[in-house]
């Protein structure tokens, strides 16, 4: 994978370039951010350059037999490391390692290197289970390292959402302090408070920004082959702050609805908390409902468009020029900087925890409750 190929931030690419350049590039590297702000391509992309033999001043070249093999996760001085589970293959504890589902990861990350883990998940069919690297993983991590440079110019150790190492990492520090001659880590999480500080203390953290607007307007483009209008590719891009992925959701799932959803949703939690209509509670069960077997990407989808909308004074909707929804105009009466700061929080809280596999329906029930709440409580003052 070559930088020419990807999205990533040019400040970060161009810290990593230089420090190659001089021949000071960290031992170990930790990339925080977003999975579509380009944290997996950029590290595929660096370490390919890392490993090429006849490198050009910004790139790879993209011909030489390692940067083939790089391309395509197969060189044998590169080593990779993520979370799983059993999964549909249904292995037994002793195999939940990364080699075991290392041809499938290996075929996601090319085919989609902002891919989440999420859609990690969902490709091994986990399920309710949650990804972890075990501590067998750990010990076959220092196996690998112990060995000899095969053909390359470095040893080098991915390891894609680090955050699951949890404390298994403590069996690494050793190794990432001190490693082998021309040996590197390369670590990848999109949660680094997750991760342990003894961690975070032994290596160079690069803190991924949001994608420019530029960017992903000029993707947006080249992916439509010229279709797509200028301004309307634009206001996708802002919309998507920054997130490649949050671009690919709002290009699949239409944003009117979106929007749609979160505002009727809206509504029914406005009516309990204005109207004295017994009715009110029955409309937003049914609703609820509704939302809670919508799936759970479209639901994450909704509440991330709906957080934007509140925190942009529902600015962000308007500028789209569409009229799908209206703004329930007792909320526009009450709504301040406070209640929406307020009601983006619940929000988030909300797409945490369906994130973590929260039971949907009693996750918004329960949030439901607590926004009328909040909505109520302005009200009165």
């Amino acid at each position: 994978m070559r930088f020419a190929d990807i999205l990533c931030p040019d400040n970060v690419k161009e810290q990593l370039l230089q420090s190659a350049r001089i021949g000071r590039f960290p031992h170990a590297v930790l990339f925080s951010g977003k999975a579509g702000c380009g944290t997996l391509a950029t590290a595929l992309a660096m370490i390919q350059f890392l490993q090429c033999e006849v490198p050009l001043p910004d790139d790879s070249c993209g011909q030489c037999a390692s940067c083939r093999k790089c391309s395509k996760l197969i060189h044998p001085d590169l080593h990779l490391s993520f979370p799983v589970t059993s999964g549909k293959k249904k292995l037994k504890s002793e195999n939940m390692v990364s080699d075991s589902w290392l041809a499938e990861w290996r075929e996601m990350a090319i085919a989609n290197p902002y891919a989440t883990i999420q859609d990690w998940l969902d490709l091994m069919e986990a399920e309710k289970q949650q990804g972890k690297i075990t501590a067998q993983e750990t010990r076959n991590i220092l196996q690998r390292l112990s060995l000899r440079t095969g053909e390359g110019k470095y040893k080098i150790q991915l390891i894609w959402q680090a955050e699951k190492l949890q404390t298994e990492a403590n069996r690494l520090l050793k190794v990432i302090e001190e490693p082998t001659d021309n040996t590197l880590f390369f670590l990848i999480t999109d949660q680094i408070e997750e991760i342990l500080p003894t961690v975070i203390s032994r290596v160079q953290v690069y803190k991924f920004p949001p994608l420019s607007e530029e960017k992903l307007s000029q993707w947006l483009e080249s992916e439509s082959g010229g279709s797509l209008n200028p301004m309307r590719a634009r206001q996708l891009a802002e919309l998507s702050e920054g997130d490649l992925n949050e671009l690919k959701t709002l290009l699949r799932e239409n944003e009117d609805d979106l929007a749609s959803w979160f505002i009727r949703w809206m509504q029914a939690v406005m009516r309990l908390v204005f109207d004295a209509d017994p009715t009110a509670w029955a409309d937003l069960y049914a609703y609820l409902d509704q939302l809670s077997k919508m799936p759970l990407e479209q639901q994450k989808a909704c509440l991330r468009f709906g957080i934007r909308l509140v925190q942009n004074g529902f600015h962000a909707h308007m500028k789209t020029g569409t009229e799908t929804a209206s703004v329930p105009e007792r909320w526009t009466a009450i709504a301040g900087t406070e209640l929406s700061s307020k009601t983006a929080e619940m929000l988030q809280q909300l797409h945490y925890a369906l994130e973590r596999n929260a039971n949907a329906r009693i996750a918004f029930t329960a949030s439901s409750f607590q926004w009328a709440r909040t909505i109520h409580s302005f009200k009165s003052a």
